[in-house]
């Protein structure tokens, strides 16, 4: 357990890829493996009471990273950028010590708000 009550697993196993197009919307996105093990922690942090989880799109949440929030217009583009990347990046694996809350400001530009350090 860590300081906020959440028994964690660190996640020695994860796998990224491939970069996708979110539906039909402008945003480029990155896979994030395995699924099950972010959800679990997402459901944690959600029960710490930080977050308000009425908001839309809370249920069915896709981990993911994004890579493009909507700047590129071109369809076209869109899917030249994903092919290019899924050329260029092979699956990584990478451990992460801590999880950053952001939330954009009134331009959509997102600035940190806390920091949660996480541990064995």
């Amino acid at each position: 357990m860590n300081k906020f009550g959440i028994k964690l697993t660190i996640i020695s196993k994860n796998l990224t890829g491939p970069v996708e197009q979110f539906g039909s919307s402008q945003v480029i996105k990155l896979n994030i493996q395995p699924k099950e093990k972010i959800l679990e922690l997402r459901n944690g942090l959600h029960r710490l009471g930080y977050f308000n989880t009425k908001l839309p799109y809370t249920e069915g949440f896709i981990p993911h990273m994004t890579i493009s929030e909507g700047g590129i217009k071109e369809d076209k583009k869109i899917k030249n950028i994903i092919t290019q990347l899924n050329e260029k990046m092979k699956a990584m694996k990478f451990k992460f010590g801590e999880i950053t809350y952001i939330r954009p400001d009134k331009n959509f530009y997102f600035k940190v708000k806390k920091i949660i350090k996480l541990g064995k």
